[in-house]
């Protein structure tokens, strides 16, 4: 089984500003955290931010984010992945 995570990234539009990534193991854990982020912005947050759900596996990742004992560290990607199911803000009405 291949090894892969999902990411939650909470980010402005126009890339400028704050962003914020948390990683799950599975694609329900990982819906359930945006559509709560998502649900706790107020309207105009709603129009400046985006909110999806990303797919990264290890190929995905940076050379160094894999540490000497092994440890992932899965927010350092080089690529992400649509994740099929994923919570996209874009399609929550946004």
């Amino acid at each position: 089984m291949e090894e892969k995570r999902f990411l939650v990234i909470n980010e402005m539009k126009d890339g400028c500003g704050d962003s914020d990534v948390h990683d799950f193991e599975q694609l329900e854990a990982a819906n359930r955290y945006a559509s709560m982020i998502w649900d706790h912005l107020t309207e105009r947050e709603r129009k400046n931010r985006i909110v999806k759900v990303w797919l990264v596996t290890l190929e995905d990742l940076a050379d160094w984010a894999i540490d000497e004992d092994g440890v992932i560290d899965w927010c350092a990607y080089e690529q992400l992945r649509n994740a099929d199911g994923g919570f996209d803000s874009g399609k929550a009405g946004a």
